[in-house]
């Protein structure tokens, strides 16, 4: 399970997509928390709230379908995955390998950000004290969303042999249990 992680994982770093993924988060991310008409600045208080309320969305958007779609859809469009199944490891192995590298580059991503407080309330701005508790908290609750999130995606890319398929699945799925739990 280990190896089958390793390499899910460094195949990510392996090809651009890891870094444009980043990248784009992180662009996206930034305007949204700064430039939206109830951005940081307009909100006359120093708080990283709007970080954990805007994330969320912004993965189940973006990072997560994009990370996911291939997990099992690729392996079964390029008929590696009976030959997979076949090795000697468990089928469980090979699910928790796959869904642990997902999950893994989502913790790189959502653990980056923590650059937005760092900056924001240590150096170089020192807005004033930073109120660690929330921020934890919410930070928490970003890892358990990747992991529930992470989990969804898997399960539809295993359902289908079509990376783009699996990727709007998952956009719709994602975001429709985001909408219901805001009802």
């Amino acid at each position: 399970m280990l190896i089958i992680t390793k390499r899910e994982f460094r195949s990510y770093f392996d090809s651009p997509l890891a870094y444009v993924v980043i990248c784009l988060s992180f662009l996206v991310l930034g305007a949204l928390f700064f430039l939206v008409s109830v951005g940081f600045w307009q909100v006359d208080r120093a708080t990283v709230s709007r970080l954990f309320e805007l994330a969320p969305y912004g993965l189940a958007f973006l990072v997560v379908p994009v990370i996911t779609m291939r997990l099992i859809s690729e392996e079964k469009r390029s008929a590696t995955l009976e030959m997979l199944i076949t090795l000697p490891v468990k089928d469980s192995d090979v699910i928790l390998g796959k869904y642990l590298g997902a999950l893994g580059m989502l913790l790189v991503l959502v653990l980056a950000t923590a650059i937005y407080p760092l900056v924001m309330f240590k150096w170089p701005w020192n807005l004033g004290p930073l109120d660690t508790g929330p921020v934890f908290a919410g930070y928490f609750g970003l890892i358990l969303f990747c992991g529930a999130a992470t989990a969804i995606g898997l399960l539809l890319s295993s359902l289908t042999e079509s990376q783009a398929m699996a990727f709007y699945l998952t956009v719709f799925v994602v975001l429709g249990l985001g909408l219901t739990g805001m009802l």
